[in-house]
């Protein structure tokens, strides 16, 4: 029987070629659909496209759910063999559609927010977890918590931790240029404290350029009460293009929002790792499953402009070291947090789940 794939985004046109021709990083329910074998569906968002689900996104998008995706998805659930989840919006309406189903297909869930007052309350309405034969959690911290909150056993919630494409993104050595402020970058969309990064930058003698794959940033400059003259904003920008950008930073930095869920942030962190580039995170939960105090990175106190200013003026005058916690954070990804580890446990859980 065959394996059913839920991510939950859209595949970008044209996407297979680009990764083919190297100019894209793999994407893992892509390669995850390549290595289950035998006949394999990736149902995505692009179903929203279409009559009559497109007139179920905007209730979708108002409640952080992908019904429409679970409805769609239930058709072929009776005929699947194991149903991926990637993510609680679409994996938490289909495992309450499938609660009264016989013979139900081994349903597993790789969860991102599934703890926290309002997501817990949302996740018990629904039926809490038990719908799932396996729960992924990003951190070991989280899984525990899981466990714990919904009374789970702990072999059913595991920890897999985040990947990215260490292929695509790797080291390319750049020397600063001359006369130019070595330049720290600050990425992501979501989840971010860029207010805080922008105070505690302002008056140090580097760039910092906040960078996101998407128009929003011009908007959040507008609403900003002020942004230092060393603060820039970067455009929208090509995978090879941020990859060139990656090697020519000194540091990336992840300034993460007071109410960030334990997962966000760790596709910029592995990323800066896989580049060979030190990471500092401002961060109010335990990401000790990913970067190394001192050792790979710096991890400060979410909100505190002071330790982050603190922070980013260490790495600018210690140049060294900043260039040995990025060697250190590559080891430790190329050791613990590799990509292809990470589709082979997910194709693993299919068989742990039976």
């Amino acid at each position: 029987m065959p394996t059913l794939i839920l991510p939950t985004t859209r595949t970008p046109p044209g996407a297979g070629a680009a990764i083919a021709a190297g100019h894209a990083p793999r994407i893992d329910y892509l390669d995850l659909a390549g290595a289950s074998g035998g006949s394999t569906r990736v149902i995505d968002w692009s179903i929203y496209d279409r009559a009559p689900w497109r007139l179920l996104a905007r209730f979708d998008r108002s409640q952080r759910l992908a019904l429409g995706q679970a409805l769609y998805a239930l058709r072929y659930c009776m005929q699947s063999r194991v149903v991926y989840s990637l993510g609680e919006d679409v994996g938490l309406p289909l495992a309450w559609l499938l609660r009264r189903r016989r013979c139900a297909p081994r349903h597993i869930l790789v969860s991102h927010h599934v703890v926290g007052r309002a997501k817990t309350l949302q996740v018990r309405a629904l039926g809490g977890l038990r719908g799932f034969h396996r729960v992924v959690a990003m951190t070991t911290a989280r899984r525990d918590e899981i466990a714990g909150v919904y009374r789970l056993r702990p072999e059913r919630v595991v920890f897999l931790p985040n990947a990215v494409d260490e292929r695509f993104w790797r080291p390319e050595p750049v020397a600063d240029a001359a006369g130019e402020r070595p330049l720290f970058l600050a990425l992501g969309q979501a989840k971010r404290d860029y207010r805080t990064l922008a105070g505690a930058a302002e008056g140090i003698d580097a760039r910092i350029r906040i960078q996101q794959s998407s128009s929003w940033h011009v908007g959040y400059a507008e609403r900003m009460d002020h942004l230092p003259a060393n603060v820039e904003l970067g455009e929208h920008l090509t995978w090879c293009d941020l990859r060139n950008t990656y090697a020519h930073c000194r540091a990336i930095i992840v300034p993460l929002a007071p109410r960030a869920h334990p997962g966000a942030g760790t596709t910029t962190i592995l990323e800066a790792m896989a580049m060979a580039k030190p990471v500092l995170v401002a961060s109010h939960y335990d990401l000790s499953d990913y970067v190394r105090q001192g050792e790979t990175g710096l991890v400060v106190p979410t909100g505190d402009a002071r330790a982050l200013r603190a922070a980013i003026t260490h790495l600018l005058d210690h140049p060294d070291e900043a260039a040995r916690m990025g060697q250190a954070g590559r080891r430790h990804l190329d050791d613990r947090l590799r990509y292809d580890d990470r589709i082979r446990r997910l194709v693993a859980l299919a068989a742990d789940a039976e």
